[in-house]
């Protein structure tokens, strides 16, 4: 297991003071896999002033000014983020720092099931990323009659998707994004571009692949693609394509992995995935970034819980083994109509206004586009009246803002869940309060990447790291 490698991994380097770059949700993921190993963490690294000031899991958090007084040669870092590992290795290497892992590389940490260290499976990486080539290059020959050397192949959308399977890997030219934040950086190579550039590039022979999941916004960047004159037979839906290059079509569904993390843990008991009951709020797209499509695609079925009523129609057209309701899950004093608010990002929307205002500061084009006025049900109703024996197999509880509310509000003496997986802020006083009383009562627990807390009953699955 990996846990057990971890030590063997880094006395190949000697002994060192192990540090943590990051001090967020996939940070303290990290830390907890290291100190399951055995490995004791001096301190996370973060570069936000308000962290610096805080003990985080115990541990100081120190700024990179303050790492970069120490001596590289005895310390070794592994890097917790997800969308500035580039910079972060760039920055380390400028001060000295040549010991330093990537955490979050999901695809040389995981072969499906069987983690592994990086350095125990570049070999097998090779022939994949061998293997994914020939493939990529099939598919341009098979589309467009050209190999990736004659074609001007570009890729818009830089999610974590899109730079863990494609970025370095692939013959690409330019990389665009309609994010602000995103234009005008370096990463792998390559300075992100606004899609206005387009009017400045010529055309011929361009290839765009699209790295983007949601429907809506997918049909909303290839109108913008073709009103710079781009022909809609030369845009390519990635996704698609990265399952047949890497030939995971039916690997992974959620953000991280976290779907085959909960799979792993029925299959260490036996449990037939096809028989699996969950429960999933805040259902939002039936497949992508989804927490239960990996299941029902295997047979199981349950309820889904979504606000938006555009995404409810979606999933009774796409999943109709599952049961949908189109409403808001709540406490219990929280009955009745709230207002919901449609964003121009659909992962944003929320029944919290002031939440999306805070968005609003750090997300430029976040804006509100439309107010709703939808049914709030108590989720211990949902569950009554959809379950019930009382006993759900799985719920998965993602709803911008509310999640520790509704969690705390769960009549948990009336229900046996058996797995949990919520998407909670463990730097909160009141989240860390719920997953001390989660952990003294019934469940073992692990950070997930992406702010992810995975909860299990100790009582089903036993002792597990």
């Amino acid at each position: 297991m990996i846990i057990s490698m971890i030590p063997k991994f880094l006395e190949q380097g000697g002994k060192k003071t192990v540090m943590i770059w990051g001090a967020a949700g996939i940070g303290m993921k990290c830390l907890r896999t290291l100190q399951a190993a055995g490995i004791d963490v001096a301190n996370f690294v973060d570069k936000d002033p308000g962290k610096q000031s805080v003990s985080i899991a115990g541990l100081p958090v120190i700024s990179p000014e303050s790492l970069f007084e120490r001596d590289p040669k005895d310390i070794y870092i592994f890097i917790a983020t997800i969308n500035y590992t580039d910079e972060i290795s760039q920055i380390l290497r400028e001060h000295g720092f040549k010991e330093y892992i990537d955490f979050v590389d999901y695809f040389r940490w995981y072969e499906i099931d069987k983690p592994c260290l990086p350095h125990n499976d570049f070999e097998k990486e090779k022939c994949k990323q061998v293997e994914a080539s020939k493939a990529y290059e099939a598919f341009l020959m098979e589309s467009f009659g050209k190999t990736s050397k004659e074609l001007t192949v570009s890729v818009v959308g830089l999610g974590l998707h899109c730079q863990r399977l494609f970025l370095g890997k692939f013959e690409v030219k330019y990389v665009f994004d309609n994010s602000k934040k995103q234009q005008g950086r370096q990463i792998k190579g390559y300075t992100i571009l606004p899609p206005a550039e387009l009017k400045n590039i010529k055309k011929d022979d361009m290839v765009f692949l699209l790295w983007i999941y949601y429907e809506h916004i997918y049909e909303r960047v290839k109108k913008q693609l073709m009103d710079y004159g781009i022909s809609e037979d030369r845009i390519v839906h990635a996704k698609p394509l990265a399952e047949r290059l890497y030939r995971i079509d039916s690997w992974s569904y959620s953000a991280g992995l976290a779907d085959r993390k909960v799979l792993s843990l029925f299959a260490s008991i036996g449990k037939d995935p096809a028989k699996i009951r969950y429960l999933d709020i805040g259902a939002n797209h039936y497949l992508f970034y989804n927490n239960t499509y990996l299941f029902y695609n295997q047979g199981a079925c349950g309820v889904l819980v979504e606000a938006n009523p555009d995404l409810c129609e979606v999933l009774r057209n796409n999943r109709p083994r599952d049961i949908v309701l189109n409403c808001g899950a709540s406490t219990n004093s929280m009955n009745g109509i709230m207002t919901y608010y449609k964003t121009t990002r659909i992962g944003r929307n929320s029944f919290l206004k002031d939440k999306i205002i805070a968005d609003m500061q750090k997300i430029p084009d976040l804006r509100i586009l439309e107010e709703l006025s939808i049914p709030m049900y108590p989720v211990n109703r949902i569950i009554r009246e959809h379950f019930a024996d009382g006993h759900i197999d799985f719920i998965s509880i993602d709803i911008e803002g509310m999640d520790c509310e509704v969690l705390e509000s769960i009549d948990w003496d009336a229900v046996r869940i058996d797995v949990l997986l919520a998407e909670l802020n463990p730097n909160s006083d009141r989240v860390s309060s719920f997953i001390s009383w989660m952990g003294e009562k019934w469940y073992d627990y692990e950070f997930l990447a992406d702010g992810m807390i995975l909860f299990y009953r100790r009582d089903v699955f036993g002792n597990i790291n």
